[in-house]
């Protein structure tokens, strides 16, 4: 599943990369590109949205590319750390499984002073007797 989404999002990111060459390889005669309102597009769609003039076309259109674009950055950036979060996790989990399978002599060289008394006290021979007789009695 991981490399459906993987192979979706390197699509997008071609077809975006794609969309701009083509429109910055437009026909000489055309002038729908340089017709768009490029420096202007920011204070025209705040007029609109202030209840002034209605916003032209081009400006809608270079709202939602800079938002797409915008949004294309920001879930790139959550997915990265996403997956590095699951990678942290995976790492943590082996981690404690290697440390949860090493020898009871490594466990207690990993752990500090309360650790060793504690682990010390787990394995003392009375102390697991009296666990036992206790867990007879108790059922």
């Amino acid at each position: 599943m991981k490399r459906k989404w993987l192979a979706f999002y390197l699509a997008n990111w071609y077809a975006f990369a794609v969309a701009g060459v083509m429109m910055s390889l437009q026909h000489p005669d055309g002038s729908w590109l340089a017709a768009l309102p490029w420096t202007t597009w920011g204070t025209e769609l705040g007029l609109a949205l202030a209840g002034g003039d209605a916003a032209s076309g081009g400006a809608c259109w270079l709202l939602m590319g800079a938002s797409l674009a915008l949004a294309g950055v920001a879930g790139s950036l959550v997915a990265s750390l996403r997956w590095l979060a699951a990678l942290d996790d995976a790492q943590s989990v082996r981690t404690q499984r290697q440390a949860a399978n090493a020898p009871s002599g490594e466990r207690a060289a990993a752990f500090g002073d309360s650790a060793r008394e504690a682990a010390s006290l787990v394995e003392d021979p009375r102390l697991r007797s009296l666990i036992e007789q206790l867990n007879r009695r108790l059922g």
